[in-house]
């Protein structure tokens, strides 16, 4: 608990968050919801008054699979270069380095002092780009060393999903031929119809894929290439804003993480990440969880 001397406004409590990298402690951003920059502790924290702070439930469980998240605007206010390149890796599944989040929550008390309450430390695992309102947002996902711990199995499980994230550095696929420029000319909701998505493409080509416009990017639930009427149609886990309509936007297509869309959609299987998936059907280390019988014959 530290307590400091500062010459408060009338709002009595609010939230502050550190961005530092894990391995040397450089801090790369620290923002603050008051409506004005404030120096706490030999650290100056930015004003972003629409920050929001999502504490997950403290159970004392390891089991616990809510992540803390922080929400801030898409374009963070005196964001440094460092701070930007971690934003660019993280959101486009490329590696980077590991990025510890300080919370604290700072109260005003009686004769001008403050007291520091330290409400969270983890690290950064996620960050989403989407939409609120019609604003750009980011929200990042913060676990616990507790949540990071994975359940005590035996033997290795085998995964028939790919870890990969497609077009990242283990994927290593070129995604430019997979990527369109398309124009919106219906938002319903979440099902958007578009036009120029070329003929003959592999159904659920987009299948997880996203749409990008400006800094807004959504990811696409389904697109059925095979069903008459809707080769135009996209089925968006979020509705878009209402200005896209119009707009030429970018359609990227996605991966459902099997086999057989590594193979036979992207001809990319030689970088295929799923564990076990050629394995015999036993095998005294690996287990798959009943679609083998480990010790069958």
């Amino acid at each position: 608990m530290a307590t400091e001397a500062l010459d408060l406004p009338e709002k009595n409590t609010w939230q502050v968050v550190k961005f530092n990298q894990a391995a040397d402690g450089v801090l790369l951003a620290s923002f603050t919801d008051r409506d004005s920059d404030e120096v706490f502790e030999g650290v100056t924290y930015t004003s972003e008054p629409s920050m929001e702070v999502a504490l997950a439930e403290n159970d004392g469980m390891l089991s616990s699979d809510t992540p803390t998240k922080i929400t801030l605007p898409a374009a963070p206010i005196a964001a440094s270069v460092a701070f930007q390149t971690f934003l660019d890796r993280i959101s486009s599944g490329q590696p980077y380095q590991t990025v510890e989040v300080n919370i604290a929550e700072i109260t005003k008390g009686d004769g001008g002092t403050v007291s520091a309450l330290k409400t969270f430390r983890g690290e950064c695992a996620f960050l989403d780009v989407n939409s609120k309102d019609d604003k750009d947002i980011l929200v990042f996902e913060v676990l616990t060393d507790k949540q990071k711990l994975q359940p005590i199995k035996l033997g290795m499980p085998a995964e028939q999903q790919c870890v990969n994230a497609l077009g990242d550095v283990r994927c290593k696929l070129d995604l430019s031929p997979f990527t369109y420029n398309v124009t919106i000319s219906d938002i319903d909701s979440k099902v958007v119809t578009v036009s120029g998505i070329p003929d003959g493409l592999v159904d659920r080509l987009f299948m997880a894929g996203f749409l990008e416009f400006e800094t807004l990017r959504i990811r696409i639930h389904n697109w059925r290439n095979e069903v008459e009427g809707d080769k135009t149609k996209l089925f968006m886990q979020e509705r878009p804003p209402s200005h896209w309509d119009g707009e030429v936007v970018v359609l990227k297509a996605g991966c459902d993480k099997s086999k057989e869309t590594c193979e036979g959609t992207f001809n990319n299987l030689d970088e295929f990440n799923g564990w076990g998936y050629a394995m015999p059907d036993y095998h005294p280390v690996y287990e798959d969880g009943g679609g083998r019988q480990v010790g069958s014959v």
